[in-house]
């Protein structure tokens, strides 16, 4: 994903398993490897259900995804994310555009909740 950020920030993206996983053994979930402008950074995977409402993911099944929290400073252009399993049955095009949209509503409405807070 390629944005242009004007100040820090979190971003929740809800990633759909038939797009992109990241399994060990074909069985239990491991980490996907993410990067920030090309350098290595953490996140944390989101399984509490209030944190995910308020982001605006609407989400009925949880197994069938998987929600991970990106905090990303100031300048950030390019957010990767990199799994061990690319499900490649399923269109590229449709998938990029679902987690573009997924991720788009996702800043939309944790901007929104900032300025609530504040």
């Amino acid at each position: 994903m390629k944005a242009q950020t004007d100040g820090n920030g979190r971003i929740l993206i809800a990633i759909p398993r038939i797009v992109l996983d990241a399994r060990e053994g074909g069985y239990t979930d491991t980490r996907f490897i993410v990067f920030l402008n090309g350098q290595g950074a953490d996140y944390e995977q989101v399984y509490d259900d209030n944190v995910i409402a308020l982001s605006g993911l609407n989400i009925d099944d949880h197994r069938a995804v998987r929600v991970v929290g990106i905090d990303f400073p100031k300048g950030i252009t390019q957010i990767e994310i990199i799994g061990t399993e690319v499900i490649p049955e399923f269109p590229l095009s449709i998938g990029l555009a679902t987690m573009a949209v997924g991720l788009m509503v996702g800043i939309m409405r944790l901007r929104s909740v900032k300025q609530i807070v504040h």
